[in-house]
């Protein structure tokens, strides 16, 4: 998002001034949005509608499959203004692209992107911990620490 106010000036021709509103407008949504879906999703959850696993994958496709669409939509949008604000604001723009076919590159690509991660996470995700995530508590053997003590001089002293 933080390169639309490039994408409007560029491919619309409007003034900085003009896209000022409509490129944090998704930022304001953002937010919006993810306050509701946050109370949504402890509501299936509480209410056992869904497990934790199933109210994680729907909140990817929400979080990126719908947006990758969206982003699919501008690549193909030209320069009917109206569709290209509606569609940066379920989506997100890259930078640096300055022509309509540059920028249909890069919101392809961030559709594949988004697109292929949302599959990929609903096919095989799980809301289960993993064994690396797991925290493990150092060991309180009174020797480890005899041994660290006794060790810390020779070490100060090499240096």
């Amino acid at each position: 998002m933080a390169q639309a106010p490039g994408y409007f000036k560029f491919i619309h021709g409007w003034s900085v001034e003009k896209t000022g509103i409509f490129s944090g407008l998704p930022h304001f949504l953002t937010v919006f949005f993810s306050w509701i879906f946050a109370y949504m999703s402890d509501w299936l959850l509480q209410t056992e509608r869904l497990t934790l696993t199933e109210v994680r994958k729907l909140a990817t496709i929400v979080s990126s499959g719908l947006p990758s669409f969206l982003i699919l939509g501008l690549a193909f949008s030209g320069c009917y203004h109206v569709l290209a604000v509606v569609l940066i604001m379920g989506g997100i723009a890259s930078a640096g692209a300055q022509t309509i076919g540059q920028w249909r590159l890069i919101f392809i690509i961030a559709f594949l992107n988004m697109g292929i991660c949302c599959v990929i996470f609903c096919i095989w995700g799980t809301a289960e911990e993993q064994s690396w995530n797991q925290y493990h508590t150092v060991s309180k053997n009174e020797d480890d620490y005899k041994i660290a003590i006794e060790l810390k001089p020779q070490l100060n002293n090499q240096s």
